[in-house]
């Protein structure tokens, strides 16, 4: 037990419970209330960035320096939509779209079919069209969070926010 808590110490980023779930402590509320409140979306997974951490580090929890959300999306022409209106300068925006068997295969990507042909079988694409497939918009912040500066992290999820709630 004393191993896992000094583990837990130096990987594992400092969270706060927020509806029965654990998030990171600089995650605002209202933050976390509008992204939640976004109609079509639902929020699978959100970091606020981890200042402490090198450009290849990541936490337990799968967290890195970049602020980040991820959503899964309802319907393709949203899907679009929300990736359009998240990236700008400073922050970079995927669609992924889930197909196969059982939804878990990453087929497409920004909407073109995945080269790999080591994963799907030669008919995938035309099983899985992407326009039956389950889609997820991934969001970074391509700045790296850092000791202070709150002000700038914060411009970022607000402006995120409200590109979003436009989508």
């Amino acid at each position: 037990m004393l191993a896992r808590q000094l583990i837990d110490s130096v990987f594992k980023p400092k969270t706060r419970r927020w509806k029965g779930f654990d998030v990171d402590v600089e995650l605002k509320d209202q933050w976390l209330v509008d992204l939640n409140a976004i109609r079509g979306a639902h929020v699978v997974s959100v970091c606020s960035g981890h200042s402490n951490l090198g450009p290849d580090g990541i936490t337990i929890a799968g967290g890195s320096q970049y602020p980040s959300v991820n959503f899964d999306v309802s319907g393709l022409e949203f899907a679009k939509a929300m990736t359009k209106a998240a990236r700008d300068a400073q922050t970079k925006a995927d669609m992924v779209s889930w197909g196969g068997p059982y939804e878990n295969w990453v087929l497409y990507s920004n909407g073109k079919p995945r080269d790999d042909p080591h994963i799907f079988d030669a008919d995938a694409f035309k099983k899985y069209p992407l326009e039956s497939c389950r889609h997820s918009v991934l969001i970074d912040s391509k700045v790296p969070r850092r000791d202070g500066d709150d002000v700038q992290v914060a411009a970022w999820w607000e402006g995120l926010i409200q590109r979003l709630q436009r989508a």
